[in-house]
């Protein structure tokens, strides 16, 4: 966070994938992850996105982690990069896609970790949500406000887990809409 923090205050005209980009080199930097013993090889996903009102864009860079827009009733899906923030495999470092999208008035924006489509539950308790799940949720409550959805994804997934399931991961979901 507080790497994050100042990359932000430091430098306010970067792009979404600039602020991965530097956040990932602050992290290895951090953990020492180049180094022949590092604090930890362990990364993070992310999700960045920035509204440009002027320009009628958003911009947005995911490491793992991708950006669901839904307009006019159909949901597309902006992959993320496949990497996390942090060193990779062969100590590779990791690089990150700026995508750009024209927004439009109604447009419905969702970041989100990975625990909410992987938590187990179901009618047996040993099946995952799954994103199919998770995106079937985000389509039949978009029209909402954004705090009745967040009600009803709550309920969802509480439904889900079936009463005798713990959270497995941690579970974050951003929505907002223009």
């Amino acid at each position: 966070y507080n790497l994050l923090n100042r990359i932000i205050k430091d430098e306010r005209e970067l792009t979404p994938k600039e602020i991965l980009e530097r956040l990932n080199h602050a992290v290895i930097q951090v953990l020492h992850q180049e180094s022949e013993n590092p604090i930890s090889k362990d990364g993070m996903d992310a999700s960045i996105c920035m509204v440009d009102t002027l320009n009628n864009q958003l911009h947005f860079a995911g490491a793992n982690n991708a950006l669901y827009l839904i307009r006019n009733g159909q949901i597309e899906i902006t992959k993320a990069d496949g990497n996390s923030v942090g060193i990779q495999p062969n100590n590779r470092l990791s690089s990150f896609t700026n995508h750009v999208i024209d927004i439009q008035k109604g447009d419905c924006f969702y970041l989100f970790s990975d625990g909410y489509a992987g938590q187990f539950g179901g009618t047996t308790g040993d099946q995952k949500m799954k994103y199919i799940r998770f995106r079937d949720t985000l389509l039949a409550n978009h029209k909402l406000p954004m705090q009745v959805q967040k009600t009803q994804l709550h309920q969802h997934l509480k439904n889900w887990m079936v009463d005798s399931y713990e959270q497995t991961d941690d579970i974050m979901v951003i929505g907002f809409s223009l």
